[in-house]
């Protein structure tokens, strides 16, 4: 969209139905047939309103169809992505009319159950941060990811919040002032003043000991800044957080990595579990009773079975024998492995792990990506594993790509998403 703007081309029919998914996972903006040539901070003067009406702001909805339209649209769009629900509901009973008053006169609801960062991003594609162009947009976006506030517009011109309050001002001169100022910000309250008492230390008794120094890192003496307290546990980032844990968010944002890691813990502690049990129990299968009666009385059991691996007499005089105590031990490292990571992935998209951390395994279909593909991606553990002792390669991979796929979901085609998106997403 910025570099469809950036050449002066509105869109003015920017949805989700006008978005494709390359095979890729790149998404494309088509259906062009209803954009004009517009240059940067003027209007395509209508005769008739173009697009879809939940997607479009106020200004669209009276024709003012221009760069920053195109903006609101795709913030609606994110927004509806993000929550399934628009910035404006419509009740099925509403009319076209009505609804498109309703967005004349009403600001925008952003949920507040989205993320922070994507709240800001939301507001200032639909304006609420004042008027910034794509190009703007687009490079905040890349630097932050959304963390952070927007640009200043230049000449920091009203957002959205003030100039829908106006236009409601006066486009509507019959709705009360108290109608009016419901949807402006509150002002933030005044701070109320505080005062604060410390208490003196206790004297020290006749005698006694001077009391210890407090511990480094710890309560700051009275009047002495919290930065002078020296640092405990390594170095500290100037905003009190440890270097290794904001290197750590810089690396995987979303944790998304972190759940991946605990998910694999997991899963392969199942499958370890499931080893041993299958171990345990092929050996007490291999066991089979003897009735004693029937063995002669004047030799011990255990010699008068004959050849064994091994023999047990219970406490009732049962004999049991096993003749085979030695089964194949590669089966029951492989038979569990391809259980959970091949075949149960590979039907559900779930493993016990990624279950558990709320996490699926789809192909770009967002189905189950079948049992060949969980082979491959589960087979090229053994690449992203590297150096084994820690599977840093497949973290270099999964760090550098904005989908956090590893090579193993790259050469199966596959993707980690959420399970279930969180309450009120």
């Amino acid at each position: 969209l910025s570099a469809a703007l950036s050449r002066g081309c509105v869109h003015r029919d920017v949805k989700p139905a006008n978005l494709l998914l390359h095979s890729s996972g790149v998404w494309k903006l088509c259906d062009f047939g209803t954009a004009r040539l517009v240059p940067e901070g003027a209007t395509h003067p209508v005769t008739q309103v173009i697009g879809t009406s939940p997607y479009m702001s106020a200004a669209a909805l009276r024709g003012q169809q221009n760069h920053a339209a195109d903006l609101y649209a795709l913030g609606v769009t994110v927004h509806e992505a993000l929550c399934g629900r628009l910035l404006h509901p419509r009740p099925p009973e509403m009319s076209e009319v009505d609804y498109a008053r309703a967005v004349i006169e009403t600001p925008p609801t952003i949920s507040p159950a989205l993320p922070r960062r994507w709240q800001t991003t939301v507001a200032a594609l639909i304006g609420l941060h004042g008027p910034l162009d794509a190009p703007t947009l687009a490079a905040w976006f890349r630097a932050t990811r959304g963390h952070g506030e927007p640009p200043t517009p230049p000449g920091g011109g009203p957002g959205l919040r003030r100039t829908l309050a106006t236009e409601v001002a006066s486009a509507a001169p019959a709705v009360a002032p108290a109608a009016v100022a419901e949807h402006a910000p509150p002002p933030p309250p005044p701070a109320p003043a505080r005062r604060m008492f410390v208490p003196a230390p206790p004297e020290p008794a006749p005698g006694a000991p001077p009391p210890p120094p407090p511990p480094p890192g710890g309560p700051a003496a009275p009047g002495q800044p919290a930065a002078a307290r020296p640092a405990v546990g390594g170095a500290m980032a100037p905003g009190g957080t440890p270097l290794w844990a904001r290197a750590l968010q810089a690396i995987d944002p979303s944790r998304v990595l972190r759940r991946r890691a605990v998910a694999l813990a997991i899963d392969l502690v199942v499958v370890a579990v499931l080893i041993v049990l299958w171990y345990f129990g092929s050996i007490y299968a291999t066991y089979t009773r003897i009735d004693a009666a029937t063995l002669p009385a004047e030799v011990p059991p255990c010699q008068a079975v004959g050849e064994y691996w091994d023999c047990w007499v219970s406490p009732n005089d049962d004999v049991y024998i096993s003749r085979n105590l030695n089964p194949v031990k590669g089966l029951f490292v492989v038979g569990p492995a391809l259980l959970v990571l091949v075949v149960l992935q590979g039907r559900t998209g779930y493993t016990p792990g990624k279950f558990v951390r709320n996490l699926r395994v789809v192909g770009i279909d967002r189905r189950p990506p079948g049992m060949r593909r969980a082979l491959v991606r589960t087979a090229l553990w053994a690449v992203d594993g590297f150096p084994w002792f820690v599977p840093l390669l497949g973290l270099l991979v999964a760090g550098k790509r904005r989908d956090r796929r590893r090579i193993g979901d790259l050469v199966a085609k596959t993707w980690v998403i959420d399970r279930k998106p969180p309450p009120g997403v």
